[in-house]
């Protein structure tokens, strides 16, 4: 008795740590049948179709768990500094606080 087709199955899962001691798997299962002969590539293909099923999915939810994560960003606002009249840069010229002192002595 000569086996003509075979059903080829595979699997492949991964594990990804978050914080607090959590994680997240993602798993993929294909399968297919396929004459005896191609068992090998089929099962091949099979493992690379879900490796690369399971990577865009752990890119697609870091990606969406790092927007989640991040502070929205604001539009910078130029920052004002201003003197006060008591902090005078000319050290000449007494402030008008001790000028004030000056005055009531």
């Amino acid at each position: 008795m000569q086996i003509e087709k075979i059903e080829v199955a595979r699997s492949y899962s991964r594990k990804v740590g978050l914080p607090q001691y959590s994680s997240v798997d993602f798993f993929c299962s294909a399968k297919a049948e396929v004459p005896w002969s191609d068992r090998e590539e089929a099962s091949d293909k099979l493992y690379q179709f879900c490796a690369e099923q399971v990577s865009d999915d752990v890119i697609r939810f870091t990606a969406a768990r790092q927007e989640m994560t991040e502070p929205p960003t604001e539009p910078s606002r130029p920052r004002h500094y201003t003197t006060r009249p008591e902090e005078s840069s000319d050290p000449s010229k007494p402030s008008p606080k001790e000028a004030t002192l000056k005055n009531a002595a």
